[in-house]
């Protein structure tokens, strides 16, 4: 079964194929095998494995799955053995480069539903006790992952394999919606004040990288002073790889990239608030992770705002960004 898996592998040739699942069910040793063997062990593209792999693998546990969006990876590990959660594997899916893999390992899917799942306790509600080991959302699960033709399945028995391929005659990507998004981006630094931007697409669609090629072209351009700002560092990669990507010769000195009389820096959320610096344009990636209440005080306090988001995975202040902070 495993050479039916690596044969498919090779037909999956960018830019000829979409994001998929593929789901390898089975015993717990044998399927994290599997994957490590497949997909880490080669080194041949960048991985995250979510759980807890003894290797030296790039990894993080499935609560901490925040820390990684703005990110991109070829492939995505979700290890269902030490925990499953679907905001996360919802959220997480859209840090998978195009023609990548989300990789779920779990037990036999007509076994999963009676697995003692590590993430169970957090699923039981209050004044129920978490001895009964039935659980209806895996099995659901289950019965979906089945049905849907477009997921690769692997175990003991069989590898059922889905077409990879999207239309042959298409053989370049279409960047024109990212396009009109650096225009509107670029036009909320050069036109009139106080007409801030909102960017909000799903995860994955390459929202941060028009951040970045945005920033690019403003500091190639104008002279202007770009400020950054995110829950986390980590959160801003994408927007300044392609910053950096598109600009000949930047000089970077800790959080800030310089060219020519121009700069675009990160700022951590409250020192923003606390400082008194201003600039041309406030960038904010994963606006709806951030309160409502410090949105609205940096909105005051920038005239030239784009503020970008998803609302995927943020269900307590992502709610709160598309109700009370878009109307505001």
């Amino acid at each position: 079964m495993t050479s039916q898996l690596k044969h498919w592998l090779t037909t999956r040739q960018p830019p000829l194929c979409h994001r998929q699942l593929l789901v390898i069910s089975g015993e717990k040793d044998w399927a994290r095998d599997i994957a490590y063997t497949t997909f880490v062990q080669p080194k041949q593209s960048s991985v995250l494995w979510i759980g807890d792999h003894p290797s030296e693998v790039a990894k993080i546990q499935v609560k901490n799955y925040r820390t990684e969006l703005g990110r991109e990876y070829d492939h995505v590990i979700f290890d269902a053995f030490d925990g499953f959660r679907a905001n996360a594997a919802m959220a997480l899916s859209g840090t998978i480069r195009s023609g990548g893999l989300m990789i779920l390992l779990c037990p036999e899917l007509n076994e999963w539903k009676h697995y003692l799942d590590p993430e169970h306790i957090n699923r039981v509600s209050f004044g129920y006790r978490a001895d009964d080991l039935y659980s209806h959302f895996y099995h659901y699960l289950g019965q979906m992952i089945k049905k849907d033709d477009s997921v690769a399945m692997l175990s003991k028995q069989e590898f059922i394999s889905p077409s990879p391929a999207i239309h042959a005659n298409i053989t370049a990507p279409s960047f024109h919606q990212q396009n009109q998004a650096v225009e509107a981006i670029c036009k909320v630094a050069t036109g009139h004040n106080h007409r801030p931007l909102i960017l909000s697409a799903d995860r994955g669609r390459g929202k941060s990288s028009a951040l970045g090629i945005a920033a690019a072209k403003l500091l190639q351009t104008t002279t202007k002073k770009i400020l950054v700002t995110a829950p986390l560092l980590s959160t801003t990669e994408q927007l300044f790889h392609h910053a950096k990507r598109l600009l000949p010769k930047y000089q970077k000195v800790k959080n800030q990239l310089s060219f020519n009389d121009s700069s675009l820096q990160f700022v951590a959320l409250d020192k923003l608030l606390a400082s008194e610096e201003q600039a041309d344009l406030l960038l904010i990636d994963e606006a709806a992770a951030i309160p409502v209440n410090m949105l609205l005080s940096l909105s005051k306090k920038f005239s030239r705002i784009v503020f970008c988001t998803t609302i995927h995975g943020y269900e307590g202040s992502g709610r709160g960004f598309e109700f009370r902070f878009k109307k505001d």
